[in-house]
């Protein structure tokens, strides 16, 4: 038979039960409302401030400003392309450029597999797009972009691929050269 439990146990086990009541209720219940209310908080803070950003629009003067500030870097663009004796949009200094590469990649021991012209791109200036095809070191390869970028010639290196063959050794590289012209 079960003894009867005392006035101090019978407040021990409501203390006990209203306890564990709180913490279920704090960890299941407010804690997932309190993240998702701070959440939602931020979302709508987030959205108000971009909307005021759409809102302040610079002023005409500003932008007047700055599109003067921009035609005063293309006037420099065009004096130092005219101070290297370089002729946006002559066959021989692009072929010069082209010759130029080709020595930069054959003094690295990277022989040149593919040259083919792949279009042109107008953005701010019109450029001339070709695509190279080489072997060689990844040692090689960063040495050679590291002298394109030393270049006097406006160049551009973009969508560069490597790719390890099954053997290991020489890296296939291909690349797209923007010769400006």
């Amino acid at each position: 038979m079960a003894r009867r439990l005392t006035k101090l146990e019978k407040f021990g086990l409501i203390a006990a039960v209203i306890t564990g009541m709180i913490f279920f209720y704090l960890n299941k219940v407010y804690d997932p409302q309190q993240l998702a209310m701070q959440r939602a908080r931020d979302q709508l803070n987030k959205t108000i401030r971009d909307y005021n950003d759409l809102q302040s629009a610079p002023p005409l003067f500003q932008l007047q400003q700055r599109l003067k500030s921009y035609r005063e870097d293309v006037e420099k663009l065009e004096k130092n392309l005219a101070e290297r004796d370089i002729h946006a949009g002559k066959e021989e200094s692009r072929m010069a450029s082209l010759s130029w590469i080709y020595q930069q990649m054959e003094g690295r021991g990277m022989p040149v597999l593919e040259a083919r012209p792949s279009g042109t791109r107008q953005e701010l200036f019109t450029w001339h797009v070709y695509r190279f095809g080489t072997r060689g070191s990844f040692s090689d390869f960063t040495e050679l972009l590291k002298q394109l970028e030393r270049s006097p010639l406006p160049l551009k290196v973009e969508a560069i691929e490597i790719k390890r063959p099954d053997k290991g050794w020489p890296l296939a590289i291909s690349m797209d050269i923007w010769i400006m012209g």
